[in-house]
C-alpha cells in the first residue's frame, strides 16, 4: 500500500509540475507575439509579419492536444488570449479544480438569483409609494430593478472569488494520509445459521404451524340502548360505544 501512495503521489506532482510549466510557456508565448503591439492589438494584427499565431497554434497542437484555428484567435487581443490558453490548459490538466468553480458558481448564483425575486417581490409591494414624491412607480420600479439586477452580479463575483481564493493548500503529509487502508473485518456467519437452527427446532417442536383462530368475546353482548358497562350510568349508544 505504501509504495502505491508513493506512486500516486509522485504522479501528482509531476502533474501539477507539467501544468505550472505549461502555463509559465503560455505567457512566454503570448509575450512574444505582442511584444510590438498594446494591450488592444489584435492576434491576427501582429502575427502578419512574422506568423507568431501559426507557431502558437503549432505549440497548442502538440503540448495540449487542442485542435483550433488561426480565425478563432485572430480577432482577440493579448489579454483574451491568455485567458483562453489558460483555461484550456486547466481544463485538459487539471479538471477537477474547474468542476469545483462551476459547482460553487451554480450554488452561489442560485441562492443569489432567489433573494434576488424575494427582493423584487418586496419591491414591488413599496413601489407605489413613490407615487407620493411625484414619480411614476412604473419607471421607479424599472429602475430599481436594475440596480438590484446589476449588484446581485457583482456580489456573485465577489462571493466566487473569495471562495477560491479561501481553499485550502493542502501539504503532501496529509494527502498521504488519505490513502492510509482502514482494516477489513468481517463478521462471524455462524451465529447467524445457529439462530436459524434454534427457530427450524423451535417450530418442529411445536409440531407444525399454529392454527390461526378467530376472536371471541368474552361475556354478554350489550345492546345499543342498554346501561354502559363502564358504570357511568349512560346508554351505551351514547358512552363507550362512539370511543
Amino acid at each position: 500500500r505504501n509504495e502505491i501512495r508513493d506512486i500516486l503521489l509522485q504522479c501528482s506532482i509531476e502533474n501539477q509540475q507539467k501544468v505550472d510549466e505549461l502555463l509559465r510557456q503560455v505567457h512566454q508565448h503570448v509575450d512574444e507575439m505582442f511584444v510590438e503591439g498594446d494591450e488592444e492589438t489584435t492576434a491576427g494584427k501582429v502575427s502578419t509579419d512574422n506568423g507568431s499565431l501559426v507557431e502558437l497554434m503549432n505549440w497548442l497542437k502538440d503540448k495540449i492536444d487542442l485542435e483550433t484555428s488561426n480565425e478563432e484567435f485572430a480577432d482577440l487581443n493579448r489579454h483574451q488570449i491568455q485567458i483562453k490558453l489558460v483555461n484550456a490548459v486547466e481544463d485538459r490538466f487539471r479538471p477537477e479544480i474547474r468542476r469545483m468553480e462551476r459547482t460553487l458558481l451554480l450554488e452561489i448564483v442560485d441562492a443569489a438569483w432567489k433573494d434576488h425575486l424575494l427582493a423584487m417581490d418586496h419591491l414591488r409591494s413599496a413601489v407605489g409609494l413613490q407615487g407620493y414624491a411625484q414619480k411614476d412607480p412604473k419607471v421607479e420600479y424599472k429602475r430599481l430593478g436594475r440596480e438590484q439586477f446589476d449588484q446581485m452580479w457583482i456580489s456573485v463575483s465577489e462571493r466566487v472569488m473569495d471562495l477560491v481564493f479561501r481553499i485550502e493548500q493542502f501539504d503532501e503529509s496529509f494527502v498521504g494520509s488519505t490513502w492510509v487502508e482502514t482494516s477489513a473485518t468481517h463478521a462471524d456467519a455462524s451465529a447467524a445459521s445457529d439462530i436459524g437452527q434454534q427457530q427450524d427446532a423451535a417450530i418442529e417442536g411445536s409440531g407444525g404451524p399454529v392454527e390461526l383462530r378467530p376472536a371471541r368475546r368474552v361475556g354478554p353482548k350489550v345492546g345499543r340502548n342498554d346501561p354502559c358497562p363502564c358504570g357511568s350510568g349512560k346508554k351505551y349508544k351514547k358512552c363507550c360505544m362512539v370511543k
